[in-house]
């Protein structure tokens, strides 16, 4: 099966309903970002044209069947606890881990906080006009002070407990991240569409003149990388804006230097003459998924309907490693869903984040393949599968890359 997106408008997906990029490329509410060209030219902070790749295309493609167990070591697989309150369903909007607690919202209208071992804590605000309430959960960001929830022209802050602390009005804000004592947010009111602002709301500078080039969606954030760094990925491109909060500068890198790889002039050009009806991936390697954290990175460059090649950097040695997606046998979670495992919609500081349902595992284990029984997860998935429901929450699995 191939990298596919999430869906997110609350029809109940079946196996093998859709391929992930028209999905992607189809969102509402959809922005637009700069060119290469535009990025570096009108904008108000200091910006460092750097040509350099992130990832090193020369390193050998692993093409020999590889578990995968032997490239991610399980930091926790924690089955999230079930009950009235703390039901999230299949319709996953964003898993955030901050510290020892895991935030998920889903519906577009609910956040609720699980500790380490799947507990349920607390549900973040809710749905309503009242002081604390939000009429939209558009987005959210969770720092060690405080979460952030950005509703229709306002952000909400709360304490971790779900306590409510204020409300900031700022108009126009359709994406929203927060780092440190600033807010990273994008606009749709305005021809430079991403803002530095204070946690008030006063707006420090901002950049990226509107183009067709690259697409905003809901996951438009920018995404740790190293200390003190977050990096914004443009879409599908090739092309990702590196953003340094001590110096308060950006830099412009571009992903892998692949001779087919998606550019930012290549996708304006087919925006240009396809519109949003055709799939990008058909004419173009594309970089999906995409994730980060302080210390490691990995993205997908699938094409047409091939599955792709996952990449894999380590941030702190530079080294990289490459691996063809169809060669890798997933002896986690059994299931051939590549999509959850590398997941572009869960995001954590220092590990990533997968998760799967019940019925799929259940499913997937079903099938008794001889390599099953072989992994080190099998048992403990097994007697997972067996205790759970259908209906349960799904099971989080937190990882890092050898």
């Amino acid at each position: 099966m191939p990298f596919r997106a999430l869906a997110r408008n609350g029809t109940k997906i079946k196996k093998h309903e859709f391929t992930y990029f028209n999905t992607y490329t189809t969102m509402k509410n959809i922005l637009f970002l700069s060119t290469i060209i535009t990025l570096l030219c009108g904008c108000k902070t200091s910006i460092d044209n750097n040509d350099n790749f992130l990832f090193d295309s020369n390193i050998p493609v692993c093409t020999s069947e590889t578990k995968l167990s032997d490239i991610i070591s399980i930091k926790r697989i924690v089955p999230l606890e079930t009950n009235y309150e703390s039901l999230v369903g299949e319709y996953v909007g964003k898993i955030q881990k901050q510290g020892n607690r895991f935030y998920i919202s889903f519906n577009r209208n609910t956040l609720l906080a699980f500790d380490e071992n799947g507990k349920y804590l607390n549900k973040i605000g809710g749905v309503g006009q009242g002081p604390g309430e939000y009429n939209y959960l558009g987005d959210y960001d969770v720092t060690d002070e405080a979460v952030y929830i950005r509703d229709v022209e306002k952000v909400h802050s709360y304490k971790h407990d779900g306590t409510y602390l204020n409300t900031t009005h700022i108009d126009g804000i359709f994406g929203m991240n927060v780092a440190g004592d600033k807010i990273l947010a994008f606009f749709n009111n305005d021809s430079l569409v991403s803002h530095i602002l204070t946690l008030d709301g006063e707006h420090i500078n901002k950049h990226h003149p509107t183009s067709k080039v690259a697409t905003i969606g809901r996951s438009s954030y920018y995404w740790p990388y190293k200390e003190g760094k977050y990096i914004f990925p443009f879409s599908c491109c090739n092309d990702a804006l590196i953003y340094d909060t001590q110096k308060n500068a950006y830099s412009y890198m571009q992903f892998i230097g692949l001779p087919d790889i998606l550019t930012t002039d290549r996708y304006n050009q087919l925006l240009t003459e396809k519109g949003f009806s055709g799939n990008v991936r058909d004419y173009a390697r594309v970089v999906w998924p995409f994730n980060s954290n302080r210390s490691q990175m990995f993205i997908g460059t699938p094409k047409g309907k091939e599955e792709g090649i996952l990449w894999i950097k380590d941030l702190n040695t530079d080294e990289s490693k490459a691996y063809d997606i169809a060669y890798l046998k997933n002896d986690v979670t059994f299931t051939s869903q590549w999509y959850r495992i590398f997941s572009g919609f869960a995001r954590a500081d220092n590990s990533f984040i997968a998760y799967i349902m019940p019925y799929e595992l259940k499913e997937a284990l079903q099938e008794k393949e001889d390599w099953h029984t072989e992994s080190p997860f099998y048992k403990q998935m097994k007697e997972l599968a067996d205790s759970l429901s259908d209906e349960d929450n799904f099971i989080l699995i937190e990882y890092q890359f050898k």
